[in-house]
């Protein structure tokens, strides 16, 4: 199915304001101007970004803030991201979230419940759309979770829009 991935992102973002809000965290949604339509399941697609902002809401203390961004990457593919200013991991325990039923064991983290699946499957939905899931952490300072979809699921624009796509793209130095 072709979607519109600003769409699915704010979609996603709508359904867990009121989570952030709670938590009193500052959920933003960062978008590239002109992006293009992907041929992609929208509720499996759904299903990796409500997860990730989950994870990043229940993980990131009071006043801290969430972003979600969506943009075209250097290939030509399009990229999600999740950004928050949580407790952030080693690689270790990036390698144990990554893992079936792997769970974190910090304090903060303890004091949720979860089973441990939510990770392992949004890496294996990116797959399944031949993209990937990249999880970049720095203890104490956040995490950022990358899903990329690659060129092949954009959908090429008529003549007309890929014209007035160009007029919009940001100029570079």
């Amino acid at each position: 199915m072709e979607i519109d991935p600003r769409g699915v992102v704010d979609a996603c973002v709508t359904l867990m304001k009121s989570h952030a809000v709670a938590g009193s965290l500052v959920l933003t949604i960062e978008a590239d101007r002109g992006l293009p339509f992907v041929k992609a399941d929208p509720t499996r697609l759904k299903q990796v970004l409500l997860n990730l902002l989950s994870n990043a809401i229940k993980f990131t203390e009071a006043g801290g803030s969430v972003i979600v961004a969506v943009r075209r990457g250097a290939d030509g593919g399009v990229l999600f991201e999740v950004r928050d200013t949580g407790p952030g991991m080693t690689p270790r325990e990036i390698q144990t979230a990554l893992e079936p039923f792997g769970q974190v064991d910090a304090g903060h983290a303890r004091r949720h419940e979860g089973t441990g699946l939510g990770l392992p499957l949004a890496v294996r939905l990116a797959e399944l759309h031949g993209g990937a899931l990249i999880v970049e952490s720095v203890k104490g300072r956040g995490t950022t979770v990358t899903v990329t979809l690659p060129v092949w699921r954009v959908v090429v624009a008529p003549l007309g829009a890929v014209a007035e796509l160009a007029r919009e793209a940001p100029v570079l130095d």
